[in-house]
């Protein structure tokens, strides 16, 4: 069995994605129409809760009620010898084929040592991706030959956004460097909290802080937490994120 991937191999292909969406463009209409059964489904995503697993339960929704996708696995955790070894996120069977999809959404930030790390220290784009590709992906395809599934597609879906220092839209700075008051073009700024890092921007129209608010409470933040904490943006001409970091932030990435 072949577990050696390439990046652009393992990735879902951007291809089968925008087939989906405009196979479920009617569906996704009627959702919003009448939110009710997916509201009621989702309940449980309170604040605070964690993005990755906020994201399964939407792709669950998604392919529990999809017309055209059938779900034949979900969060299924794989047990030998008594001790789970892996879990399968998703697999689907789409015209014919079967496609197996392990999901991840994430926000890495570039530092000096070029590695892209997320906002909480403990987690990188390399540990996740040598876990996809060393241990979940082969857990699962050992799973389904045991199981007799046949040929099995296995894809990284990842979604997130990657955030560099001095870039003008996915930005990062230390908490003395930090300058987003002094945009004159801003109309407000927001301090999302977990899920809605996720949110559609335009969801916080309405719901801003001034520059002076916005000050206070990045101090309570990075005073009390060890994170990184995003600030969006919101101006005539659109939207952008910032990652607020503490003064040390970058110089204690904690190691495996």
């Amino acid at each position: 069995m072949n577990t050696t991937y390439a990046k652009s191999e393992l990735l879902f292909p951007q291809g089968l994605q925008e087939k989906w969406l405009d196979l479920h463009r009617d569906w996704f209409s009627k959702e919003d129409d009448a939110p009710g059964k997916i509201n009621k489904r989702i309940t449980n995503c309170h604040a605070g809760y964690k993005i990755g697993v906020y994201a399964e339960q939407l792709l669950l929704y998604f392919f529990s009620e999809s017309p055209f996708i059938k779900l034949l696995e979900a969060n299924r955790q794989l047990v030998r010898d008594s001790v789970t070894v892996s879990e399968i996120d998703f697999l689907v069977e789409f015209e014919g084929k079967l496609l197996h999809l392990e999901v991840a959404v994430k926000y890495y930030l570039l530092t000096d040592t070029k590695e892209w790390v997320g906002p909480n220290k403990r987690d990188t784009f390399q540990r996740k991706w040598e876990k996809v590709v060393q241990k979940q992906v082969p857990e699962a395809q050992r799973f389904f030959v045991e199981q007799g599934y046949g040929n099995v597609e296995s894809f990284f879906f990842v979604k997130g956004y990657l955030f560099t220092q001095n870039s003008e839209r996915n930005n990062w700075v230390t908490l003395s460097k930090n300058c987003l008051y002094e945009d004159k073009a801003a109309k407000g700024f927001v301090l999302p909290k977990k899920p809605n890092w996720m949110a559609d921007f335009e969801h916080f129209r309405g719901k801003t802080m001034n520059s002076f608010e916005l000050n206070r409470k990045l101090k309570e933040h990075t005073t009390v937490l060890e994170t990184a904490v995003p600030v969006i943006t919101l101006s005539g001409s659109g939207q952008k994120v910032t990652f607020i970091v503490p003064e040390d932030w970058s110089d204690k990435i904690i190691q495996p």
